[in-house]
């Protein structure tokens, strides 16, 4: 029954006949989880990045997850809350990027296509923590009044992302289980399909 369902119909179309749009729905939930109401770093952004690596492992549609990041911080920069100045990116934003490479290529070559319900688990955890690490040691280094450059300060900068850090993880665990739900869901129903590059 659930084979000749509209959500079944579209599931194939999009995953099986043109993955292009597999990767436009992933840069559609990177943009949107970001100009939505939403908790502070409660977004998709890490768990699109992960289904790049994992599911697609695709640099390609981890290229596109990036641009649709980009494509979200002009929205928000020059639309949502409006500068003076018309703004490319945000500052320090080179630091958000940064550990979303090293996600994606740690997830690429240690998951190697074996994903199941715990490993995306411990993988949405790593990445999160990943991101923690890179993005605030960042946030010390280039910070000129809120940090001193020293271990004290490291640590006071740490110590105060803890709760966005919680933030982030939710949100990535929540996104990814969307995204990987949908994905299963359509293998247990299509025995015998296998995702081709």
């Amino acid at each position: 029954m659930f084979k000749n369902s509209p959500i079944f119909v579209v599931m194939k179309f999009v995953i099986h006949k043109n993955t292009s749009y597999l990767v436009m729905g992933l840069a559609l939930i990177v943009i949107f989880s970001r100009i939505i109401p939403h908790a502070p770093n409660f977004t998709g952004s890490i768990a699109a990045i992960i289904f790049s690596a994992v599911a697609l492992r695709s640099w390609k549609a981890f290229v596109a997850v990036i641009f649709a990041y980009l494509v979200s911080d002009l929205i928000i920069n020059n639309i949502l809350y409006r500068q003076t100045e018309f703004m490319w990116m945000s500052n320090g934003v080179y630091w958000i990027l940064l550990p979303f490479v090293f996600i994606y290529i740690i997830n690429y070559f240690a998951i190697n296509n074996e994903f199941k319900p715990f490993g995306i688990f411990t993988t949405a955890l790593l990445s999160s923590t990943i991101f923690f690490l890179i993005s605030n040691f960042g946030e010390w280094f280039t910070s000129k009044v809120m940090y001193t450059h020293d271990f004290n300060g490291l640590v006071l900068c740490y110590l105060n992302a803890i709760p966005f850090f919680g933030y982030e993880l939710a949100g990535t665990l929540f996104y990814s289980s969307v995204i990987f739900s949908v994905y299963w869901l359509y293998f247990y129903v299509t025995p015998g399909y296998e995702y081709k590059k």
